[in-house]
């Protein structure tokens, strides 16, 4: 069973509850609010699921909880929804992206929660966005549309909000990063999701701490970039480039450079800003440029045995053979490339 969370930033989320409240004669600043005006359950329940099929076999975390984000959701909804069949193995042709309004008539609280997706025909699109953000911009906007009381408890439950909002966008479809397109693991880590509350890391992270960043803004990019007209395992070439490349990074700086220390370096591996079992193939002769973990395990090749194209030297590789692994993208990683 896999949880599937969808988010949007508190400050729409939080207003949609007050207004839909109004509606009915409540004011939304009552008793229920706190429990409805948080994002901790959604977050305890990721956590939970998280965790327990990280200490399952790999074939276990398949079943790692979806994060949808729910503004990506409305501005590329067929994008985002072919990213979540490919995880859940739903068939995507049979997803309706429009249908017919609802004649059922609807009256108090159910209309307030439910009134305008019954009377809808289709995803309704909104210019509004959750990127750059300022709550106060809202507050002045909150005291016009309802009064100053409430203005301040929506402010403040926003800003108790967004750390827990913070970590679960982080984790948006980050199942689909590691287990690809088929729902079969990849060969790579992903770094876990730091927050204030995280142990400080070792002595030496902040040099390196601005590199790592640029690795997560490019994985972050390869993750949106559209798919259209490319291969399904195509799609996965960019994300797996970037985590060799940030695998590579911590490799070399432990190993070539002897420019962090130790404990850095195992917090790193630990912490899954490399990949240590990639690294571990590193060391060994024969695999010190290795791209990828499937790239070297048989069972995934088309004859029992076998291995992929770019693990095959140069000097065996057929004048006009294309060199493009199917895993990676890879045009060649034997030690004579």
């Amino acid at each position: 069973m896999s949880p599937i969370i969808i988010i949007r930033h508190p400050i729409f989320t939080y207003t949609s509850y007050i207004r839909a409240a109004s509606v009915f004669g409540g004011t939304g600043i009552d008793s229920e609010f706190p429990l409805m005006a948080t994002y901790r359950w959604q977050r305890i329940i990721y956590d939970f699921y998280r965790e327990y099929y990280d200490k399952t076999d790999l074939e276990g975390r398949k079943h790692w909880p979806i994060v949808i984000d729910g503004d990506k959701l409305v501005e590329d909804t067929k994008g985002q929804m072919e990213k979540f069949c490919a995880l859940t193995g739903i068939d995507e042709t049979q997803i309706q992206y429009s249908w017919n309004a609802s004649n059922e008539s609807i009256e108090g609280v159910y209309r307030a929660f439910v009134g305008t997706i019954k009377e809808s025909t289709g995803v309704i699109k909104t210019p509004k966005s959750s990127k750059a953000l300022n709550v106060e911009e809202y507050v002045e906007k909150w005291t016009e549309e309802f009064d100053e009381t409430v203005a301040q408890r929506l402010k403040e439950a926003v800003e108790a909000s967004i750390e827990d909002y913070e970590y679960l966008f982080k984790a948006r479809f980050v199942r689909f990063i590691a287990f690809g397109n088929h729902g079969q693991p990849l060969p790579f880590v992903m770094p876990k999701i730091r927050t204030t509350r995280t142990k400080q890391p070792p002595e030496g992270y902040e040099e390196i701490e601005s590199i790592l960043d640029d690795y997560a803004r490019k994985m972050r990019d390869a993750e949106n970039e559209s798919h259209e007209g490319k291969r399904k395992s195509e799609s996965l070439w960019p994300i797996m480039q970037i985590s060799h490349a940030r695998s590579r990074y911590v490799y070399e700086l432990y190993y070539k450079r002897e420019a962090i220390s130790k404990p850095l370096y195992d917090w790193l591996l630990k912490e899954g800003f490399a990949d240590a079992n990639l690294i571990a193939k590193w060391k060994k002769p024969g695999y010190e440029k290795l791209c990828c973990l499937r790239c070297i395990q048989t069972k995934d090749m088309n004859y029992q045995g076998s291995t992929c194209i770019c693990r095959v030297p140069k000097a065996q590789v057929r004048s006009g053979t294309i060199v493009n692994c199917v895993h990676c993208g890879c045009r060649g990683c034997s030690s004579d490339s």
